[in-house]
Parts: C-alpha cells; structure tokens; sequence
C-alpha cells in the first residue's frame, strides 16, 4: 500500500509500479488522497491491469478474504 502525495503521485504511479512488476508483486494499492480514490496494480500472469475505486469495494486478490470499502478511507 502507498499512500500518494501531491508531491510523489507522478513518481509512485510510473516508476515505483513499474519497480513492483518487475519484482514481481502480485498487487500493489496506491491511496490517492487528493482525488479521493484506490488504484490498484493488479498481476495476472505476466500483464497488470490497473483499476481505480472511487467508491464501494475493492476486494484484495493477492490475499483471499481482504477487502475495504474504499469509502473508509476518507
């Protein structure tokens, strides 16, 4: 989980994910504040999609049975 400021976002959302898929980490949240949303990294295989929750829920695939309604965190 990052949590994304003003200052980093651009940094966080291009080379920091790019870091994780090359590390090969299944999932990784990123907590934008300031637009009040959840992205996600997702892997599956060898892509990664990139899904973005302004609201309901966002439930975890790397851990079965984790899951936050995405409304909690403002």
């Amino acid at each position: 989980v990052e949590v994304l400021s003003r200052s980093n976002k651009a940094h966080d959302l291009t080379r920091k994910a790019r870091v994780y898929r090359e590390a090969g980490i299944p999932e990784v949240w990123f907590v934008d504040w300031s637009e009040k949303r959840l992205i996600r990294d997702v892997r599956s295989g060898s892509t990664t999609r990139r899904l973005t929750h302004e609201a309901g829920r966002a439930d975890c695939t790397a851990i079965p049975g984790l899951w936050v309604d995405v409304g909690w965190l403002w």
